[in-house]
C-alpha cells in the first residue's frame, strides 16, 4: 500500500501545475500574421513577472511584416508594398489552471501598445496607440495563442509628389507558437 501513495505522490508532482509567485518568466514567440489583403510574419520577446499563482504582467517587445498590393497613382496599377512595425507595450495574462489542473493551461490576456509602422511606399514612420486581446494554451514550455491586435489605421500620401494619399489597415489578427523560459515551477 505504501508503494501506491509513493507512486501516486510521484506522479501527481508531474501533473500539478502552477506559477510560482514573485518569479520571472520570458516568452519567446514566432508567428503567421494576417492583416486586410496582405499577410506576413511576427516575432515577439515578452519579459513577464508572476503577481499571483494564476496572472503575471508583461512588457511586450513585437516586430511584424507585411507585403501587400496598393494602387499606386503614380502609375496607374496595382503595386506591392512591404510594411511593419515595431510595437512595445504592457500586457496581462490570467490562466485558467483551475479548469484543467494539469500540464496543459488555457489562459486569456490584453494589453495596450505603441507601435511604429512604416512602409516602403512612403517616407514617413508613423507611431499609434492600439491594444490587443489574445488566449491559447500552454502545455510543458509550449505556448500556442491567438491575438487580436488593433492599430488604428493611416492615411499616406505618396512620396511622388502627387499628393495622392491611400488609406493602410493596420490590425492584424496573428497566430503563435513560442516557448517560454523561467518563471518557476509549471
Amino acid at each position: 500500500m505504501k508503494k501506491i501513495y509513493f507512486l501516486f505522490a510521484v506522479l501527481s508532482a508531474f501533473v500539478l501545475r502552477a506559477q510560482d509567485s514573485g518569479k520571472f518568466r520570458t516568452d519567446i514567440e514566432l508567428g503567421y500574421a494576417i492583416q486586410s489583403g496582405a499577410n506576413g510574419y511576427l516575432f515577439s520577446i515578452e519579459p513577464k513577472f508572476n503577481i499571483a499563482e494564476d496572472m503575471n504582467v508583461g512588457l511586450r517587445i513585437t516586430s511584424t511584416y507585411f507585403n501587400t498590393s496598393v494602387f499606386d497613382p503614380a502609375y496607374l496599377e496595382q503595386s506591392d508594398v512591404n510594411s511593419g512595425s515595431i510595437a512595445v507595450g504592457g500586457t496581462f495574462d490570467y490562466y485558467f489552471d483551475d479548469l484543467t489542473g494539469g500540464s496543459f493551461t488555457p489562459y486569456a490576456g490584453a494589453g495596450l501598445q505603441y507601435s511604429v509602422l512604416s512602409n516602403d511606399y512612403t517616407n514617413d514612420a508613423e507611431g499609434k496607440f492600439g491594444g490587443l486581446v489574445r488566449a491559447g494554451f500552454e502545455w510543458g514550455k509550449l505556448r500556442v495563442g491567438a491575438e487580436y491586435n488593433v492599430i488604428p489605421n493611416s492615411n499616406y500620401s505618396d512620396f511622388y509628389g502627387t499628393g495622392t494619399a491611400y488609406n493602410a489597415t493596420n490590425s492584424y489578427i496573428g497566430i503563435t507558437v513560442g516557448v517560454f523560459i523561467g518563471g518557476g515551477r509549471w
